[in-house]
């Protein structure tokens, strides 16, 4: 989920920001995902003996990507080729403008260019946790395939990073307004919605928010704890704020109708 911060309009997307209310409308995107994840999980409780995936005829909006077999982390398996990349492209291109990836070495520096032959735009991503060395190296790669292919639209510092503890928060800043200084493409990291919530200066710090909202499906899993966060996060906004979360989880869910 995304949601645009308190910052000046950065890089080639161009479209105007507004100041955002944080903590109010960090709600309604919080439970906007909930929503969405529980309608989700209902379906898949209901057709999880069907094997065959759903028809879809629509297009969304962007499609997370990483070449990596079975991770997104770029030290896994061997080094992917240009051949898979446009393989996979060639099959996930129908039904997206853009792909978001997780790191930019490891074969995965290729996807920018391999997308462009099929029109894809690319959120490129550099996979950031606690070896120093390699940061290093995906910072440089990040920045380098941001500033030469006009088809990167925006970078992603780090994919949960906070959450995995592999960064503190003024580490994972210090990277961010490292790539804000070197490109012109908006900036953020992808994290947990509660270290948006807990970590406004991290909010401040980027173009956009990119918040991942996963303890829905764990309540609907039985999880007390996160029983407990899903009744705060509701219990904690106006009736208003939550109609408007459904009416955005409504419209989000009519694409794949």
């Amino acid at each position: 989920m995304l949601y645009h911060s308190n910052g000046p309009p950065r890089g080639r997307v161009g479209a105007r920001r507004s100041k955002p209310r944080l903590v109010a409308l960090m709600r309604v995107v919080a439970f906007v995902g909930v929503l969405v994840a529980c309608i989700h999980a209902s379906v898949w409780a209901v057709s999880r003996d069907v094997s065959s995936a759903p028809a879809f005829n629509g297009q969304l909006a962007s499609v997370s990507y990483t070449p990596f077999d079975g991770s997104a982390h770029p030290d896994s398996g061997r080094r992917s080729s240009a051949e898979q990349i446009r393989a996979d492209l060639k099959a996930i291109a129908p039904f997206t403008r853009m792909i978001r990836t997780y790191s930019s070495t490891g074969g995965a520096e290729l996807v920018p260019e391999v997308a462009r032959e099929f029109g894809l735009r690319v959120s490129v991503g550099a996979w950031i946790d606690k070896n120093t060395s390699r940061n290093d190296r995906e910072m440089r790669a990040v920045i380098d395939l941001a500033r030469k292919h006009r088809n990167v639209d925006s970078v992603v510092v780090g994919n949960e990073t906070i959450y995995r503890g592999e960064q503190t928060i003024d580490e994972l800043i210090r990277k961010i307004q490292r790539v804000k200084r070197e490109t012109s493409v908006p900036v953020t990291t992808g994290e947990i919605w509660s270290a948006w919530i807990e970590h406004p200066e991290l909010a401040s710090a980027v173009d956009f928010i990119a918040a991942h909202k996963w303890f829905n499906l764990a309540a609907m899993r039985g999880i007390e704890a996160a029983k407990g966060w899903r009744a705060q996060l509701s219990s904690e906004m106006s009736a208003n704020q939550i109609a408007e979360a459904q009416r955005l989880a409504r419209e989000w869910l009519s694409i794949f109708r």
